[in-house]
C-alpha cells in the first residue's frame, strides 16, 4: 500500500474557498486502477494559514506513479493554477510506503464484515435483513477453534 499526501498552507480567510474547490472538483480517481481512497484533512491553524492535506491511498507506489502520468491526472489538475491565490506557497508532496496496517479489533463495518445473504440479488435493497455478518474463526485459549468463518443474519447481531 502507498499513501500520497500533499500539504497545503491555505491563507487565513481562504479555507471555505479551498474546501469548495475540493468538494466541487472531479478528481477522476474513481476511474483509476489501484486507487483505494481519498481524504481531505484539515489541520492546525497558524497565525497566517490553516494546514490542509490531501491524502490518497493506493494499492502500491507503481499504480500511484502510473496515475501521475495518466490522462485522468492531467484532467484532475487542469485548473490547479486557478487556485494559487488560496495557498501561501506550493503544496508539499510526501509519499509513504505502508509497512504496517492494523484495523481496529472491534471493527464491524459493512465493508469488512457484511456480504449479501444467499438468495438476495444485486438489486435488492441493502438492509440488515438482506445481509449476513461474517465472523472470523474463533481461536480460544484451551477451548478449541471453530475452524472457519461463521455467519449470522445482520438483523440478529447487536452492537
Amino acid at each position: 500500500m502507498f499513501i500520497a499526501m500533499n500539504r497545503f498552507r491555505v491563507a487565513k480567510g481562504s479555507e471555505a474557498a479551498f474546501e469548495q474547490v475540493w468538494l466541487s472538483r472531479d478528481s477522476h480517481l474513481d476511474k483509476v486502477p489501484g486507487f483505494v481512497e481519498f481524504h481531505l484533512l484539515k489541520g492546525p491553524e497558524a497565525e497566517d494559514h490553516t494546514l490542509y492535506a490531501s491524502h490518497t491511498v493506493w494499492e502500491n507506489r507503481a499504480v500511484f506513479e502510473a496515475w501521475t502520468k495518466s490522462e485522468a491526472f492531467r484532467a484532475a489538475h487542469s485548473r490547479a493554477g486557478d487556485n494559487k491565490p488560496l495557498y501561501l506557497d506550493h503544496p508539499q508532496f510526501e509519499g509513504f510506503e505502508v509497512r504496517q496496517s492494523r484495523p481496529a479489533a472491534s471493527r464491524t463495518t459493512a465493508q469488512h464484515l457484511l456480504r449479501p445473504r444467499s438468495g438476495s440479488t444485486p438489486h435488492d435493497a441493502v438492509t440488515a435483513d438482506s445481509m449476513m455478518i461474517m465472523r472470523p474463526p474463533q481461536h480460544g485459549h484451551g477451548r478449541g477453534s471453530t475452524g472457519g468463518w461463521s455467519s449470522a443474519p445482520a438483523s440478529d447481531v447487536s452492537g
